[in-house]
């Protein structure tokens, strides 16, 4: 598929999140690392505010599916790759951001080793993740 049409399947399941995320929430595990890596490039800034809105949504309904490596990888990627979000928008990124930290505890640590340095990096300077 073209990076056009990989932008708007990701900005179509965000809609359909912002709408019924319980419903899209159900199914993460199979689609929410490739919806990660995909909302990452979308240039229209209207569009990738309400991409990520309803990302957040959705992985707030179940975000333990998104605590393995490959998926909790592609999300704070695509979350990094954003660099100017909205307000509003920042704060609920950095709310789930801390969510993952508490929600993993003791294991925080290795969680944030499944990152390269320079996304961590980033992770800690823009979301106070340290």
């Amino acid at each position: 598929l073209n990076l056009t049409l990989r932008h708007n399947i990701a900005i179509t399941i965000s809609r359909l999140g912002l709408i019924c995320p319980v419903e899209v929430a159900k199914h993460l595990e199979h689609f929410g690392k490739a919806w990660c890596q995909h909302l990452v490039g979308i240039n229209d800034e209207r569009e990738a505010a309400l991409a990520y809105r309803g990302l957040v949504q959705v992985i707030n309904k179940k975000p333990h599916v998104m605590l393995n490596k490959e998926a909790f990888e592609a999300l704070c990627d695509s979350i990094a790759s954003y660099n100017r979000p909205p307000e509003n928008l920042f704060r609920m990124m950095k709310t789930l951001l801390h969510g993952f930290r508490s929600m993993s505890r003791d294991r925080w640590g290795e969680v944030l080793g499944w990152l390269d340095s320079d996304l961590r990096q980033h992770l800690f300077m823009m979301y106070e993740l340290g």
